[in-house]
């Protein structure tokens, strides 16, 4: 399964992703000129934190037999399979704005991962039958002990996700109230990846079995019925892709004029993209169910079993349109900045999350985000 939890990009992906790297750099450099009168930084660097929402959620696992535990009293086996519902990250870039020109180029990445392990066990004791005179116990597996309707299930769940954009882009005009709206063309590259290993066990409805005696009037619990049914489920989904991208971002002053004693400003942005790349779905899942008829003196052989074995497999090419918007605050000195903001970006259709058949899903990232900015030379 390691192959199938951690997919790895194609060659060509790569190629081109690094290709576009270093043409940015190259070109940033390349025309980059030595200007002593120029005194805003000619690089940034940026690092931050982030706390991301995940908004997407796989279809569960529920083989036939979760679903009779939950008519007979047990919690099901649905809720424990939901992907974790935050992911903690980072994010990094590199603007580099040449000193002779008005154009910049950037290198940003942003990076988020989550774990969730969960497990829930239930077990409740089967009421006991009674006869005219006593009371029978319902007689155990080992023809000593109580069956107790019992269920163990448990989920081991994993979600990373990457977004990597090149942009060259440029002041486009002054707004209201010495406003800046920056534009930037670029590509994104999205990579999303998931996995679970779910492992479900049960005897969901333990009862007894009664037989009626004409002669005596008499309804007596004659038989027990118990289950063993276990089922796992192996499941790695991913979504990659690349293509064009559109961004703007805009700064407007609060407060401060001045970049030396530090300004207060609202910082806003939309971006766009169509992202080209591959959906894959890799599953395996199997279901063995034994059901047994006994009486009060023994056990016998299970009256019936069988055992399911399904391993879906699905890939295909899609296009993913994406947007995304941000607004925060940050305090700005000439050389540094400070930003607080809540930031949410939509991948449309990006996953597959079903279990047998295709299910699309859009995947979506939103939450707040805190980074510091250096500015050098100049």
């Amino acid at each position: 399964m390691n192959e199938l939890i951690s997919p790895r990009p194609t060659d060509f992906r790569w190629r081109l992703l690094a290709t576009v790297s270093a043409l940015t750099l190259t070109a940033a450099i390349t025309t980059r000129a030595s200007a002593d009168d120029d005194t805003h930084p000619t690089v940034w660097l940026e690092f931050g934190g982030l706390l991301d929402h995940v908004g997407e959620q796989p279809a569960p696992f529920l083989p036939d037999f979760t679903t009779v535990g939950v008519d007979h009293g047990l919690t099901g086996a649905g809720e424990l399979q939901k992907s974790p519902l935050h992911a903690i990250g980072g994010e990094a870039a590199i603007s580099i704005q040449p000193a002779e020109s008005s154009w910049d180029f950037s290198v940003a990445l942003r990076y988020g991962r989550s774990n969730a392990n969960r497990h829930n066990h239930q077990q409740h004791t089967v009421p006991p039958a009674y006869l005219p005179s006593t009371t029978v116990h319902l007689q155990g597996k080992n023809h000593n002990q109580t069956v107790a309707q019992t269920a163990d299930y448990s989920v081991q769940a994993r979600e990373s996700h990457t977004i990597v954009d090149f942009d060259a882009g440029k002041d486009i005009g002054i707004g209201m109230r010495n406003s800046s709206i920056h534009a930037a063309l670029g590509v994104r590259f999205a990579q999303f990846t998931e996995s679970s290993d779910t492992k479900l066990l049960a005897d969901p409805y333990p009862h007894f079995g009664y037989k009626y005696f004409p002669a005596y009037h008499l309804n007596v619990p004659f038989y027990r019925y118990y289950q063993s049914y276990k089922a796992n489920a192996e499941v790695a989904r991913s979504f990659q892709g690349l293509g064009p991208s559109l961004a703007f971002t805009g700064s407007v002053p609060m407060a401060g004029q001045d970049l030396e004693r530090g300004q207060l400003a609202f910082d806003w942005g939309v971006n766009a993209s169509v992202l080209f790349g591959r959906q894959k779905a890799h599953i395996h899942h199997q279901t063995t169910g034994r059901a047994y008829k006994g009486s009060f003196l023994g056990s016998g052989p299970p009256v019936s079993q069988y055992t399911n074995v399904t391993n879906p497999h699905r890939s295909r090419s899609v296009v993913v349109p994406n947007i995304g918007a941000l607004a925060g605050l940050s305090f700005n000195f000439s050389n540094a900045k400070i930003s607080l903001g809540y930031r949410a970006d939509f991948f449309f259709g990006a996953m597959d999350v079903g279990i047998d058949t295709k299910d699309t899903s859009n995947v979506v990232f939103r939450g707040p985000y805190a980074t510091v900015s250096i500015g050098l030379g100049g």
